[in-house]
């Protein structure tokens, strides 16, 4: 008998992680540089897909997203375009899709641009990947331009 529960709860536990909506851990920055790009990583489970959506500060224009990629660590990165000298803060969260449509986002957080705060050292995969970056709107007012931040590694804007 004690077998049989056993079995069962392993069923059921095993049901449970199949349809777990994906989960998002993030360890914010400090700080965004004020010259160069700022990589950021989370782990996101099982989410098929991983966007982080920012915007400056003081606010223009709302939200931008970029898709996050996978990377050998099992982590999402992206790097975040360099802020224009009008930004003061970045506003960012995280959010991640699994393939059956959940979604959970990470809580946005505020961080200062400072001059201090060094650009992020990426890797020659990873400066491909930024070369090719495609930042998308999220308003039909924003009109392919990106606020608050500079278009140099840029590739498109939608």
């Amino acid at each position: 008998m004690i077998k049989a529960w056993a079995i069962a709860g392993a069923v059921v536990a095993s049901a449970f992680t199949l349809n777990a909506q994906p989960a998002v851990s993030h360890t914010a920055p400090s700080c965004i540089a004020a010259s160069g790009m700022t990589k950021l990583t989370a782990r996101a489970g099982n989410a098929a897909t991983v966007r982080i959506y920012f915007s400056s500060v003081p606010a223009t224009c709302g939200e931008h997203y970029i898709d996050m990629r996978p990377n050998e660590a099992g982590e999402f990165w992206a790097a975040l375009p360099t802020p224009s000298g009008s930004t003061t803060s970045v506003t960012y969260r995280i959010e991640a899709h699994d393939a059956n449509g959940a979604v959970i986002s990470t809580e946005p957080v505020t961080i200062p641009v400072t001059g201090g705060c060094g650009a992020s050292a990426l890797s020659p995969a990873e400066q491909q990947v930024v070369s090719i970056n495609v930042v998308g709107m999220t308003r039909d007012e924003q009109q392919n331009r990106l606020c608050g931040f500079e278009c140099e590694y840029v590739a498109s804007i939608i």
